[in-house]
């Protein structure tokens, strides 16, 4: 059987009840706003009619899972786009912190190795690369450097910069190694 355009709208109107629908409420209001001229138990017949041959409760399920998929997509995309802005944020802020260790010797955002190195392994979480060992010595070398020429501009002598530079790479590395087990499971 077809559906009759007044059931398709007692239908909605049911749909738009919410969790705490039923037929009986269903019922009763339809009578109260005058949609139906007779009783509340002759209207509530005539639903719980429509309900079975136009399987609404059947219905009412395939809507709930399309909307729940609907906001679960919706969730998603939101936190993609607030994860994209959060690497940003943190793509801003290292690139701040290193320009300022390259031209300054005033405070910074991160004032310590272990900072920078927080800050680091947020981003690549974040922007889904991991730290592989290169990377990491790359990163070494990329600080490394910059704390180098922060210390060269304070006029420490050459050896001392060098054997604080080799100790602060081998510190800088352990940091890395250390923060990778226990990202791993592996240390802790």
């Amino acid at each position: 059987m077809k559906e009759t355009p007044v059931a398709l709208e007692a239908f909605e109107r049911y749909w738009a009840m919410g969790p705490q629908r039923s037929l009986q409420k269903l019922a009763e209001q339809d009578v109260t706003q005058s949609i139906h001229k007779g009783s509340i138990e002759g209207r509530r017949k005539y639903l719980a009619k429509w309900s079975i041959v136009h399987t609404w409760q059947a219905r009412l399920r395939q809507r709930v899972i399309k909307e729940a998929e609907i906001v679960r997509e919706q969730l998603r995309e939101r936190a993609l786009r607030f994860r994209q802005t959060v690497v940003t944020g943190l793509e801003v802020d290292v690139s701040r912190y290193i320009e300022r260790l390259r031209t300054t010797e005033t405070e910074v955002m991160a004032d310590d190795a272990a900072a920078l190195e927080k800050l680091t392994k947020l981003y690549f979480q974040l922007a889904d690369e991991p730290l592989t060992e290169k990377r990491v010595e790359h990163i070494v070398v990329l600080v490394g450097g910059a704390v180098r020429r922060a210390l060269e501009r304070t006029g420490i002598e050459a050896d001392v910069i060098e054997r604080f530079q080799t100790l602060f790479g081998e510190e800088l590395q352990q940091v890395f190694e250390e923060g990778g087990q226990e990202a791993d499971g592996n240390g802790g």
